[in-house]
């Protein structure tokens, strides 16, 4: 038979990672066996799957199709292994593996657990929303929780399942010992803690000091909330954070009271065929549940 399920993982690794050397990695095989296997199912299915150049692989509009449908049978053969573990009354606890930033573990994903067990037990990694997304649509993980900004768009929409789970609005940041800012223009010489100019944090704060015609000294760019914290223990500097991030905050820092007027949503995201499991919709409870930002 020209399509097996290990040429079809084959097909959908190299589809998601671009390359024969990555997608070899991800499926646990050379990449001269992914080639030769690839190789193969185009002669036997008389169709080229894939144009090759020296920056990768390009499937051709029969390789995506496949690929679309190999994501399809993937997750089928995902859910019919999950089903058959966990009939027994006896089965042990399923297991998800679920991505999600830090403060989105601290503040959510860790307050879900105890609500979870003992039908479902997480395992938490720790990655970034871009690569949660990509770990996810590659099956290296069944969930994330991800954020996004008011402006953006949500990625994968007609691959993914996106729920969300909270609205999280920007907060500034300031010391604890200063006199409380009455607009943002009162911190125009104030010293700032931003984002990196390429994070979707740092490009999103820059946009809302500009909107108030300030070109603000930056003397850090982080995206580490605890450098924030630090330097703001340090000297008197201010910081546009997530409201999830001001949560905790040690006591020489607090958010002020202002309406920035911007916000970031979090999302769970899971692949479409699994999002209505049992266990995956007990996970969209248990995170809802967790405490909201204020």
């Amino acid at each position: 038979m020209a399509i097996t399920l290990e040429r079809l993982r084959m097909l959908h690794a190299v589809s998601v990672r671009g390359t024969i050397t990555a997608a070899s990695a991800e499926v646990g095989y050379t990449a001269s066996a992914v080639s030769q296997q690839l190789s193969a199912l185009e002669r036997e299915l008389g169709t080229a799957l894939f144009e090759r150049s020296n920056r990768g692989v390009t499937l051709t509009p029969a390789g995506d199709r496949l690929s679309e449908r190999a994501a399809m049978i993937l997750d089928a053969v995902q859910m019919a292994a999950i089903e058959a573990t966990q009939a027994s009354p006896q089965a042990p606890p399923m297991t998800i593996r679920v991505g999600a930033f830090p403060t989105a573990i601290s503040s959510i994903v860790i307050p879900a657990m105890a609500l979870l067990e003992p039908l479902v037990r997480l395992i938490i990694v720790h990655i970034e929303p871009e690569q949660a997304l990509e770990a996810l649509i590659a099956r290296r993980l069944d969930a994330a929780v991800v954020d996004f900004y008011n402006s953006q768009p949500l990625p994968g929409r007609d691959r993914l399942h996106h729920v969300r789970l909270l609205t999280d609005p920007l907060r500034l940041a300031v010391r604890s010992d200063r006199p409380a800012p009455e607009k943002l223009a009162d911190l125009a010489r104030t010293p700032w803690v931003l984002g990196g100019s390429e994070s979707r944090l740092g490009r999103v704060t820059r946009s809302i000091l500009a909107a108030e015609g300030i070109a603000p000294s930056v003397i850090v760019e982080t995206d580490d909330h605890r450098v924030t914290f630090d330097i703001l223990s340090a000297m008197d500097a201010a910081a546009i954070l997530p409201g999830l991030a001001l949560r905790h905050a040690p006591a020489h820092a607090r958010p002020a009271a202002l309406n920035l007027g911007r916000e970031r949503h979090i999302h769970l995201v899971t692949r479409n065929a699994i999002a209505g499991h049992p266990a995956f919709r007990a996970l969209e409870t248990a995170l809802r549940a967790a405490p909201r930002t204020g």
